[in-house]
């Protein structure tokens, strides 16, 4: 009864579910760590999750200094109501966790990823870290119109293929130092809260219609602004107040009248 009255009471805090008769479909974590080390699928869809999922518990051989897990993981409109810990584990198949809700800390740490990574629509209300995390050439990472209640890390982490953070909301600090973006990425629309650092993205960055509210940093980056937008924020003094570029490559017509110095 007691964590029947938690749940409901998680429910009514967050309200991102409708649900019917009373309550949506209720799953222990040692089901689905059960399902990962029996290499089954886990498919749920509108589930509540009790306890953290950590793949670092799994009784699995470690192969090269990492947990090897080759079958999908797919967590849609579900909630968990713990932490997400998948640190040092390399992904070959679907990892997918698409509007759900992940109360508690999520950490992709030293991981590597093999196939597409979908964690669009997804509300992290700990932090989340993806620290020294490899998403290879195949491994597309959309993460679009995510919310990110505290900071977000990204530090020293490779993105060779196309990543998605287009229409996010980053309520926290947020650092991608170190980092690599080798192939296009897309804040499109998003919106960040808290001081920002893009690390180093050598290929194109899309930022249309993108809100920064405090310090954004770029180094070695190579931009492409909606700059006119970009322009209608600073005259409005609603969005930005510090713009910092470094060696930076700015692409399109407008761009030349883009001043490095900070915006006021």
């Amino acid at each position: 009864m007691a964590l029947l009255d938690a749940i409901r009471l998680t429910i009514n805090r967050f309200s991102y579910f409708e649900v019917y008769d009373g309550l949506p479909n209720v799953i222990h974590r040692d089901l689905i760590l059960a399902r990962i080390r029996n290499r089954e699928t886990v498919n749920l869809n509108n589930y509540i999750i009790n306890g953290d999922i950590n793949l670092t518990q799994l009784n699995i051989a470690h192969v090269n200094g990492m947990i090897p897990i080759s079958t999908p993981i797919i967590i849609t409109n579900s909630q968990i109501l713990g932490e997400l810990n998948f640190s040092n584990v390399r992904f070959s198949n679907t990892i997918d966790l698409r509007g759900s809700i992940v109360c508690g800390r999520t950490s992709f740490d030293g991981s590597i990823f093999n196939q597409p990574c979908h964690f669009n629509n997804a509300h992290f209300f700990g932090a989340v870290t993806l620290n020294r995390t490899e998403f290879n050439y195949i491994a597309v990472v959309d993460f679009s119109k995510a919310e990110f209640k505290l900071y977000t890390e990204c530090l020293g982490a490779r993105f060779p293929r196309s990543a998605s953070f287009n229409e996010c909301i980053f309520i926290g600090y947020v650092l991608f130092n170190g980092s690599t973006f080798t192939g296009i990425s897309n804040f499109t629309g998003t919106i960040f809260k808290d001081r920002t650092d893009l690390g180093n993205q050598t290929q194109s960055t899309w930022f249309s219609g993108t809100k920064f509210c405090k310090e954004a940093y770029f180094q070695d980056v190579r931009l492409n602004i909606m700059l006119s937008s970009l322009r209608q924020n600073l005259k409005s003094r609603q969005l930005l107040k510090v713009l910092s570029f470094s060696n930076q490559q700015l692409l399109g017509k407008p761009y030349s009248k883009v001043k490095q110095s900070s915006a006021k």
